[in-house]
């Protein structure tokens, strides 16, 4: 059995200077999981979390999508 799912993540800074914000994304415990296509840097933190690293500038809007393919 398998599953596949797209995902958009929106982020708006308001403030006057950039910011890295660190975004986990948690996936069940029973399934193997593997990203595709990510618009953002990520690391598997452990076997249930995908952590995404996003920078986003002063006073702006910045968009992560990524695809998961889950089997199990």
């Amino acid at each position: 059995r398998s599953r596949w799912e797209k995902h958009s993540i929106e982020f708006r800074n308001h403030k006057d200077s950039a910011v890295t914000v660190f975004v986990d994304e948690k996936f069940s415990s029973w399934v193997n999981w593997k990203i595709d296509g990510a618009t953002a840097p990520y690391a598997k933190k452990d076997s249930t979390t995908a952590r995404f690293t996003v920078e986003i500038p002063a006073d702006a809007n910045t968009t992560v999508e990524y695809s998961v393919n889950q089997n199990w």
